[in-house]
């Protein structure tokens, strides 16, 4: 059921039995790296594949992740029974271990006594000879050569040419000695995998014991052992390996250098001796060049993009930032994924800290460049790269009003969001969208608002969080409060109506629609803009907005005692940040209390408000309109004391100004 490319690349994974990186499994299925990759995400994403990390290995490799069918799979496609034979010794070798083969052996010579596998003698004994020969531990190991030659020899005649490849077997010492060496190695490898770091550690000393020329094998020991709370140990080995490998060596040697030098380092950074750390993870970097292979720069990404984090934490600021922009050369923008998101990485580090220093416009050009890592077909994590870097430069041109240049941020911020990504990936969509109609709307294009409540009902979905749709309905809320401020009603409670059914708990989409009908002057539609206020105040009691909103709707009906009391209370709780600022369209709402006959209720409310001072014109104005005489007052305020006098008196008798 797999396409093509899909199923040549299983074919790969399935053949080679170990896990294979993307460049080996490109290069056997005959594809350029970037569809190969493709191919192994959607393998991983439909469970045909699986990653694999190996000690000391710094790339995924992949493999078939139903272990038992790969092993169905080859034997069903091997080319001969000997093939076949070797296939399935070595799958219940990794299967059951050296132990649990050591009832095979046994069993298969009686079955060759029994003449049951007789025809099959010759290859059944060459496959099993080498791993008979390889275990030290198994008791019968020289009686089970004796046998074996003997039935080949009754069998076959003295001058059977197996004979020589089970004597042969036994004769190589080097060969067995390689054999307890991998198989020490295998089982270290195996028990770090498990979090057995102990067991791990006895492995790996054991096959040292074996070969202690093996850089690989002391870099395994020193990352098992910093885990055990003993880093300087850990160093030690790291330092061992350290003197068993030099530049010039082939790449796997270099790369292994590397990878040490990293270990060393993080170790080191644990250990918080931070300056030998940022020594040792220098010395990985100084040995890479632009003309290195993929493994080569990668491993020297990552030593550059800890060394940068490491001198930021002792505030060496500059050669962070110099160390960060050095992780990010040494990766190309048309490398796999696993590297340029190395880079990305490094480059948000940088832009993060040149914001921290206030150079901001440094800050906004090397944000941008994180985009430059990223393609829009890449995973999830990689693109929410791109996603904050671009989101951190709208909001910062936002917020200094570049408010066009903002705009174009926030656009591109939906660019590398898709409807399948995560909830908090799709909500982030519809922020952006929401934050470029307001920063458009500032210059005064109001048309794009509206979108973000369309892009909602795509992005958002039911079985979201409630305080990821909670947080997504504010958002669409603030872009319909800016719709409404400009005269926009309609679009205003469209998105409104978008806002309350992603967030049906939240207040804010309920005020601004009844606000928004309240601006029409509709009077056949108070009754509706009341339902909505009051379900403001129900989600909200001790919100003043919700408060003063509905008040304004009970006195454009005329009930002007609850109006009162819920205006009352909104002042009451919003305490000393009850003034314009903070309750838009306060002064109004006084105002047409008063034109209305309420003068004493709202000199009271202002007084138990604290609002005598911060909104005097107001007050004196209350008092005069009580027929209280004025004491004098500087010209500025009594001249805007006149004019709000005029104001209560236009606004007698009217619902809204």
């Amino acid at each position: 059921d797999l396409p093509v490319q899909a199923r040549k690349v299983f074919h790969c994974l399935s053949e080679g039995w170990k896990p294979m990186l993307a460049k080996e499994v490109a290069a056997t299925a005959k594809l350029n790296s970037s569809h190969a990759s493709a191919q192994l995400k959607q393998l991983l994403e439909k469970g045909y594949a699986r990653e694999v990390r190996l000690p000391g290995g710094k790339r995924p490799r992949y493999e078939v992740s139903d272990r038992f069918y790969n092993i169905y799979y080859l034997l069903r496609f091997s080319r001969t029974e000997r093939d076949r034979l070797e296939r399935l010794v070595a799958f219940l070798h990794d299967l059951f271990g050296q132990a649990g083969m050591r009832t095979m052996y046994p069993a298969a010579l009686a079955a060759l006594r029994a003449d049951d596998l007789r025809t099959a003698a010759s290859d059944l004994l060459s496959v099993l000879a080498p791993y008979v020969a390889g275990d030290p531990h198994f008791e019968g190991r020289e009686d089970w050569q004796r046998e074996a030659l003997a039935i080949v020899a009754d069998g076959a005649g003295p001058k059977a040419p197996i004979l020589q490849t089970i004597q042969g077997a036994y004769a190589d010492d080097e060969r067995v000695k390689r054999i307890h060496f991998e198989e020490w190695v295998k089982r270290g490898i195996e028990s770090k995998k498990s979090g057995c770091n102990g067991e791990a550690e006895a492995a790996f000393r054991e096959a040292l014991a074996i070969h202690s020329g093996s850089a690989a094998v002391w870099l395994g020991l020193g990352s098992v052992l910093a885990p055990q709370d003993r880093p300087e140990e850990a160093v030690a080995a790291f330092d061992c390996a350290l003197k068993r490998v030099f530049e010039g060596e082939p790449e796997e040697v270099r790369i292994l250098t590397f990878a040490t030098l990293i270990e060393k380092g993080t170790t080191l950074a644990e250990l918080e001796q931070l300056e030998r750390a940022i020594a040792a993870l220098e010395e990985a970097d100084k040995h890479c060049d632009p003309d290195d292979s993929i493994q080569l720069r990668e491993t020297a990404a990552i030593a550059s993009g800890i060394r940068g984090c490491l001198l930021a934490r002792v505030n060496r600021e500059e050669e962070a930032i110099a160390a960060w922009q050095r992780a990010s050369e040494h990766i190309r923008t048309d490398d796999p994924p696993e590297l340029r998101q190395t880079a990305a990485k490094a480059i948000s580090e940088k832009g993060r800290i040149l914001g921290k220093l206030g150079r901001d416009e440094e800050a906004i050009t090397v944000r941008e460049q994180v985009a430059a890592y990223v393609h829009l077909e890449d995973s999830e994590e990689l693109r929410r790269l791109a996603v904050n870097a671009l989101a951190a430069n709208g909001s910062d041109l936002t917020g200094r009003s570049k408010y066009k240049e903002a705009a174009g941020f926030w656009e591109r911020v939906s660019e590398y969001i898709q409807e399948e990504d995560s909830v908090t990936m799709r909500h982030l969509a519809v922020m952006a969208a929401n934050m470029k109609g307001i920063a458009l709307s500032e210059t005064g294009d109001h048309g794009f608002l509206s979108a973000a409540s369309q892009l909602a009902r795509e992005y958002v979905h039911r079985g979201d969080p409630i305080e990821v749709r909670r947080m997504t309905a504010k958002g669409l809320a603030l872009g319909a409060h800016w719709l409404n401020l400009n005269g926009r009603y309609g679009e205003t409670e469209s998105v409104c109506k978008v806002a309350s059914d992603i967030g049906p708990d939240c207040d804010e989409p309920w005020i601004t629609w009844a606000q928004a009908i309240l601006h029409q002057n509709d009077s056949g539609r108070l009754t509706e803009a009341q339902e909505h206020a009051r379900r403001a105040v129900e989600l909200s009691p001790k919100s003043p907005e919700a408060l003063q909103t509905l008040s304004d709707v009970l006195a454009a009906r005329g009930n002007w005692t609850e109006a009162l009391d819920q205006l009352e209370q909104a002042l009451r709780l919003a305490g000393n940040e009850s003034q314009e600022q903070e309750l838009p369209g306060l002064t109004e709402s006084l105002i047409r209390a008063v034109g209305a006959g309420h003068g004493s209720r709202v000199k009271s409310m202002m007084h138990s408000a604290g609002l005598a001072q911060p909104m005097e014109p107001l007050w004196h104005a209350v008092r005069a309109e009580l027929g209280e005489e004025l004491e004098p007052l500087p010209a500025e305020i009594m001249s805007a004391v006149k004019e709000i006098r005029q104001r209560t008196r236009q606004q007698a008798g009217s619902p809204r100004p």
